[in-house]
């Protein structure tokens, strides 16, 4: 099996390893030498630690510790260090190999290079980051919901002028929780008459012009979470 898998890793265009139950790196395949920039001797038996991050070696040895005593397969992202200098994100798969007799003898993997999916998650993170501090700074309460009005966004200003926190009413409440029933219902047959259809005293009266291409502008009295009520425009 283990000359099988020599045969099918060398020149396969992923970094493919076999090592023992310590850890010990036995075989690593061509590709894995050539994106590192080591000979095979560097980086048999231990040596091959030398190109993970220091960041993330512990956890590697802790997963591969878990997955010996466990006799099981994992998976890990973790970086190694290119030829350049550079470290990499890569996933790491491996399952365990035993002999005939069912005794573990190690693990057989491969790493898979998945710098740019990282870079790209890192960089939707940036920018949910970014998106947040300018809702936070700005001095509009700012809410934001799903196309059938469930809340997705509430901002610092908001919480502190309705005095209900973002976790009580992301992805929990609609607009309508905040406003006058009979102001709501008012205007839902203002607008039933104005369109020209009805439209239903709930989250449609807030957006049924918007659907439609029309900016809708309008004050609406706001009930806060302890029930006193102040004016805004909407």
């Amino acid at each position: 099996g283990e000359y099988l898998f020599r045969r099918v890793a060398v020149w396969r265009p992923v970094w493919c390893w076999f090592a023992d139950s310590s850890g010990a790196c036995v075989y690593v395949n061509k590709f894995w030498l050539d994106c590192t920039g080591r000979s095979l001797k560097q980086q048999l038996g231990f040596g091959w630690t030398e190109g993970v991050h220091p960041d993330d070696m512990g956890r590697l040895k802790e997963v591969y510790r878990g997955a010996v005593d466990g006799r099981h397969s994992f998976e890990i992202e973790c970086r190694l260090r290119h030829f350049d200098g550079t470290y990499r994100w890569f996933l790491c798969r491996a399952g365990p190999h035993v002999d005939k007799s069912g005794s573990l003898v190690g693990y057989v993997g491969s790493c898979i290079d998945i710098h740019s999916r990282r870079a790209a998650e890192l960089a939707l993170r940036q920018m949910a980051i970014l998106q947040q501090a300018i809702l936070n700074g700005a001095n509009h309460a700012i809410i934001s919901t799903t196309p059938e009005g469930i809340i997705t966004s509430f901002n610092a200003v908001a919480e502190r002028l309705l005095g209900y926190t973002a976790d009580e009413m992301v992805a929990k409440e609609i607009p309508a929780v905040l406003h006058d029933p009979a102001e709501v219902a008012r205007y839902a047959a203002e607008l039933s008459a104005e369109l020209g259809k009805p439209i239903a005293p709930g989250f449609e009266v807030f957006v049924a012009k918007a659907r439609l291409g029309i900016p809708d502008e309008r004050e609406w009295t706001y009930v806060r979470k302890d029930g006193t009520r102040f004016k805004v425009l909407l």
